[in-house]
């Protein structure tokens, strides 16, 4: 049983979604993004829209059914030798792999339990909390659209499907007479990180706003809810707290800045690293690289640089430009043989993007420090009766789970919505937009009001490309495991 501990894990604890990508950069397609122009390019007007719609809810739909019957039935086996059902049906649902991860170790069974008690003797909605959803990441490495897609809306529909069906469990086992919700609060923490990763304020309100969208098409406003983490705890917390929260920040940033010179270039790369991952304030021992150097690589695939802005390019000069700079990038980290033929151009600007990377490295840490040190869960102090759930394993929260693909476990906003086939079934899984093969794919989007908004790309496969709208209503699954 785990309740909160301040202080990031010096075991394991992940702070960021796309580590994977420093494994995997040998995958990516980094070439002119000129000629990555999709050949196949789809796009549905709202009649089609509402079809494929209808068969994403209809999915849905089965999946509630399918997780409820399957819950159901190991709570009848339970209450054999238990008469805790408040117990038996949260232990239940929240070890439910469709829905959870790591929850074993983790959760706080007693607190989760005075909470969900709590709600149902004074008949009020029972609250989940989780931060994410913060902006499609500003690199084309990633992401081809700062708009939100059908990564983001099949995250969405994962939390409104764990509230029926836990719903569901409560009428059936604990109250039948319970008129009350089941809810999801995402808190969502893009202006906080803003300026380190160098996203714009309009970007973020763009996301935010086809968020709210996608919340508009799938039905589930009544479920699921947008929070700024900014407003949130602004609101909530006390001025004091606030003030630690912020002094916190700035002497951590002053712990790593005296032990994380900012010297790294080309040259002495593997030196620097080496010598930050021995020099590290937060330890992670199963962290072969160490936490600092892990952040670090993830941030330089992640960020937009300033060090660009700079440039008298067209956009698409400056991108080529990016481009070839990332494929530097790769090859130091890969520690392969760097061509000596790199115009030096391209060794001054990956010198900047280094030590922007370094930088951001250390301010994006100090602000997860600023909650993660802090004597209690601050998003728990600012929501109390609440369910606290989290992107990444913690003590004392409830693990979302997610769905990988070749190893690769991603969130919905570090790259794009793909349909691809899982067996016999289609699955929907967040990728690189670097690492699709772009002329083999369908890119499928909608157009509402003359504004093309992206879906999809569809994976080459005659089981999506023969008949989409047939094979969607047959064949398309939510299940994220099995």
């Amino acid at each position: 049983m785990s309740r909160y501990q301040p202080g990031l894990s010096n075991i394991s604890e992940s702070i960021f979604s796309d580590h994977y990508l420093v494994r995997n950069c040998g995958k990516l397609n980094i070439i002119d993004h000129e000629n990555d122009i999709a050949l196949d390019h789809r796009i549905l007007n709202e009649q089609e829209f509402e079809v494929f719609m209808l068969s994403i809810l209809n999915a849905s739909k089965d999946h509630i059914q399918w997780s409820f019957d399957r819950i159901s039935r190991r709570v009848d086996d339970k209450l054999i030798t238990c008469s805790d059902i408040v117990k038996v049906c949260i232990s239940e649902v929240l070890k439910d792999r469709q829905f959870t991860k790591a929850s074993k170790n983790n959760i706080d069974w007693d607190l989760i339990k005075e909470n969900i008690e709590e709600c149902l003797s004074q008949s009020r909605d029972i609250q989940c909390v989780i931060v994410g959803l913060p902006f499609k990441m500003p690199t084309i490495v990633k992401c081809e659209s700062c708009l939100a897609d059908f990564g983001e809306a099949g995250f969405l529909l994962q939390l409104y499907e764990f509230c029926q069906v836990f719903e569901l469990l409560i009428k059936k086992y604990i109250n039948p007479n319970w008129n009350m919700r089941v809810k999801f609060l995402v808190v969502t923490d893009g202006l906080r990180f803003k300026d380190m990763i160098g996203i714009e304020d309009l970007e973020i309100n763009s996301y935010q706003q086809s968020i709210k969208q996608w919340i508009s098409w799938l039905s589930i406003g009544e479920y699921v809810e947008i929070f700024d983490y900014i407003e949130l705890i602004s609101n909530n917390l006390s001025t004091h707290r606030l003030i630690e929260k912020k002094m916190t920040r700035n002497q951590v940033y002053n712990e790593y800045q005296g032990k994380m010179a900012n010297n790294i270039n080309i040259d002495n790369m593997y030196s620097e690293l080496a010598s930050a991952k021995i020099c590290d304030p937060d330890i992670e021992s199963k962290n072969l690289t160490g936490r600092f150097v892990s952040l670090f690589q993830s941030i330089l695939f992640t960020m937009r640089y300033k060090c660009f802005s700079k440039l008298n390019l067209s956009h698409r000069s400056k991108e080529a430009f990016y481009l070839s700079c990332i494929k530097q990038i790769i090859d130091l980290i890969k520690q392969e043989q760097v061509s000596t033929k790199i115009e030096q151009n391209i060794n001054h600007m990956v010198n900047s993007m280094l030590a922007e990377a370094w930088e951001a490295t250390i301010q994006y840490i100090s602000e997860i420090r600023s909650d993660r040190d802090s004597s209690s869960d601050i998003i728990q102090e600012c929501i109390p009766v609440s369910l606290r759930w989290t992107i990444h394993a913690k003590k004392g929260q409830i693990c979302l789970t997610t769905r990988s693909l070749s190893g690769i476990n991603l969130l919905p906003w570090h790259g794009v919505s793909m349909f691809r086939k899982s067996g016999i079934k289609i699955k929907n899984y967040t990728v690189p937009f670097k690492m699709i093969d772009i002329k083999k794919a369908t890119k499928l989007s909608v157009n509402i009001n003359n504004v093309l908004i992206p879906i999809t790309y569809i994976e080459s496969s005659d089981i999506l490309k023969l008949d989409f709208f047939e094979n969607m209503n047959q064949f398309y699954s939510r299940r994220a495991n099995g």
